[in-house]
């Protein structure tokens, strides 16, 4: 259990490590648009809520006045977490089931960084989505926190499949060049981004 808690802590903290940001975005694209958000840690993947559309969309419909959806991956046990406790921290590691986040946004988070795809990637980016879920047309399992809502994911959460490691599938789903093999941290998925010609800060 020691050298599961240690290898844990390393984690979160090389995923603190600070990644040089692409330049700030100058034009607006004529092509669909994503944008990918560093929680530290933790990635997530924002959608505008027009582009979503087949089984997903029984998923995000819960959110009609938000122009923007948010979707992350992690740990059931962790996400639902009431609080992080010590419990609940080295508990962290273990592999346990995964959840899919989904929120609605009126705006973009600070420093968000923008990736422009086609529309053959943006739909290949929301069937990923849905694939991600193990039933989209399903009620979320939890709702707390807000307007928050949780399905029940396909994959289950391990140290060798994180958030990161699902983000980054995500990414190569919408047909930009990132690769998940070896994304552990966010660091990894995110110096892809920002090396990619279409990256931006919105």
């Amino acid at each position: 259990m020691r050298g599961i808690l240690a290898l844990f802590v390393a984690i979160l903290l090389a995923g603190c490590a600070a990644i040089p940001p692409p330049a700030a975005c100058a034009t607006d694209v004529s092509d669909p648009v994503i944008w990918l958000v560093d929680r530290g840690w933790h990635t997530e993947l924002l959608l505008p809520a027009a582009a979503i559309a087949g089984p997903l969309a029984a998923a995000t419909g819960r959110f009609p006045a938000s122009p923007l959806i948010v979707f992350g991956f992690g740990k059931r046990d962790w996400i639902i977490a009431e609080e992080q406790d010590i419990a609940t921290i080295l508990a962290g590691p273990i592999p346990g089931p995964g959840i899919i986040e989904i929120t609605g946004r009126a705006d973009l988070p600070a420093g968000a960084i923008r990736l422009a795809v086609d529309r053959a990637g943006l739909a290949g980016l929301v069937t990923f989505l849905a694939g991600s879920l193990a039933d989209p047309a399903a009620a979320p399992g939890v709702v707390s926190r807000s307007g928050q809502h949780f399905h029940a994911a396909r994959r289950g959460y391990s140290i060798a499949y994180t958030c990161n490691t699902w983000l980054a599938e995500a990414l190569a789903a919408a047909g930009l060049a990132v690769r998940a093999q070896g994304v552990r941290l966010a660091r990894a998925v995110l110096r892809q981004a920002a090396a990619l010609p279409t990256a931006c800060v919105a």
